[in-house]
């Protein structure tokens, strides 16, 4: 699961940018760039035996000095996304960076993903 968010939004953004990490941006990165990280992870626990699936909560943030290409950035990868297993469940919401100025896009989607 977590190769096929790194891929998907690697892919989604190539005509934009290629830096996406995953949990923090490098100190210093420039923009634009991508964050994405694991809010959550809970199996699908059943009575029978051991799950055979969970659901992860993926927070996705896209960063820009340009408004509209931040929010260019969040709807290309919010449209692959969704054309994958998962489904954009909160999102997207913007702000601005106080500290770096940089304009902030973001969604939360759920992965569900076989063991």
């Amino acid at each position: 699961m977590l190769a096929d968010v790194q891929s998907t939004l690697v892919t989604a953004l190539a005509a934009i940018t290629t830096r996406v990490y995953r949990t923090q941006a490098e100190e210093n990165a420039v923009a634009p760039y991508a964050v994405w990280t694991i809010v959550s992870a809970v199996p699908e626990n059943q009575i029978s035996g051991a799950p055979e699936t969970d659901n992860s909560r993926i927070q996705c943030d896209f960063y820009s000095l340009s408004q509209s290409q931040s929010r260019q950035m969040c709807q290309a990868a919010q449209d692959a996304i969704e054309a994958t297993n998962a489904n954009v469940i909160f999102g997207p919401t913007e702000t601005r960076e106080s500290d770096t100025k940089l304009w902030r896009w973001s969604f939360d989607s759920s992965y569900w993903t076989s063991r």
